[in-house]
């Protein structure tokens, strides 16, 4: 089974949340999905990377979801660094109804449509 790690920004969690119930629903194929577990932004910047690192290493793959904001996302930025550097797949993910840039790192990167039949054919399940 393939690990999918979703990165996002908090206010569209509730597109996370869509692309979780498509991996229990088995619409992705054998995947298993992953995203933080809890906000910990409070908690200041060492904790952050303790609770993303082993979610990061686990993952096969990194769905990163594309709405207005994610550009600006120093998180989504530390998620897709770790993932190059990893060499873990990339999928960049377009929310519906936004035009933000994707994080300067994966610009070049095709993006995917966000709905279950083209995220499945991306993570090749």
């Amino acid at each position: 089974m393939k690990s999918v790690f979703v990165s996002y920004v908090y206010e569209d969690a509730s597109h996370k949340e869509d692309v979780v119930g498509w991996g229990e629903a088995r619409r992705l194929g054998p995947v298993q999905v992953t995203s933080e577990r809890r906000d910990v932004r409070q908690d200041g910047e060492r904790r952050i990377k303790r609770e993303l690192s082993p979610l990061l290493k686990g993952a096969a793959a990194v769905v990163v979801l594309i709405g207005n904001d994610t550009h600006n996302s120093q998180w989504v930025g530390y998620e897709v660094q770790h993932a190059l550097s990893h060499h873990k797949q990339i999928i960049p993910v377009r929310l519906p109804g936004t035009r933000g840039a994707a994080p300067s790192a994966i610009r070049g990167v095709a993006e995917v449509a966000f709905d279950p039949e083209s995220l499945r054919r991306a993570l090749g399940t």
